[in-house]
C-alpha cells in the first residue's frame, strides 16, 4: 500500500503522496472504521494467478462532496505498471453489481479529476454516466458520474 500511496504518478490525481508508512497505516485504519460503520469499504485488488497486489477498489460512504451530504462512492487506485489492462474496469463492474444486488444501494457515484480520461473510462465502462463538472477545491475541477439502481437493472435486461 505504501508503494501505491507514495507513487507520484498515481497520486497526481489524488491527495498528496504518502511520505511515511504511518500515513498509509492511518489511511487503512480509517478504511477499516468506514467498513465497520457502514458495511462497505475499499478492498485489495490482486492478480488472480499470483495474488500480487495491484491496488485497491471499493464502495464507501463519502460526505459533503459536490453538494451531496452523503453518497456511495466507487473509488479505486492501481499501480502504473497495471494501468490500461482492464483490471480496474473488472473490479468497478463487480463493485457496481455488488452495490446494487447485494448491498441494496439506491445510487452509486464516482468523481475524477477533469481530464483524467483513463479513470473516467473505468466509471463509464462500469455503467456510470457523466452528470456534471464541479469544483472539488478552488484549484481542482472534477467530473461527477453516477448510476441509479433503476438504470442498473434496466441495463441488465
Amino acid at each position: 500500500m505504501f508503494e501505491l500511496h507514495s507513487n507520484l504518478e498515481v497520486q497526481r490525481y489524488c491527495e498528496a503522496p504518502a511520505t511515511h508508512p504511518d500515513q498509509v497505516r492511518a489511511y487503512i485504519a480509517s478504511l477499516r472504521e468506514q467498513y465497520r460503520a457502514n458495511g462497505i469499504g475499499r478492498w485489495l485488488v490482486s492478480l488472480k494467478s499470483t495474488g500480487e497486489a495491484l491496488g485497491w477498489a471499493g464502495l464507501k460512504v463519502e460526505r459533503n462532496v459536490n453538494g451531496r451530504a452523503s453518497f456511495v462512492d466507487l473509488g479505486y487506485r492501481i499501480l502504473p505498471a497495471y494501468w490500461n489492462k482492464g483490471y480496474m474496469t473488472e473490479a468497478a463492474r463487480a463493485l457496481v453489481q455488488y452495490g446494487f444486488e447485494r448491498v441494496g444501494c439506491e445510487r452509486i457515484c464516482g468523481y475524477v479529476v477533469k481530464g483524467h480520461e483513463a479513470s473516467a473510462k473505468v466509471l463509464q465502462k462500469a455503467g456510470l454516466r457523466f452528470v456534471e463538472d464541479f469544483w472539488y477545491t478552488d484549484e481542482e475541477q472534477d467530473e461527477w458520474y453516477e448510476i441509479t439502481k433503476e438504470q442498473y437493472f434496466t441495463a441488465k435486461m
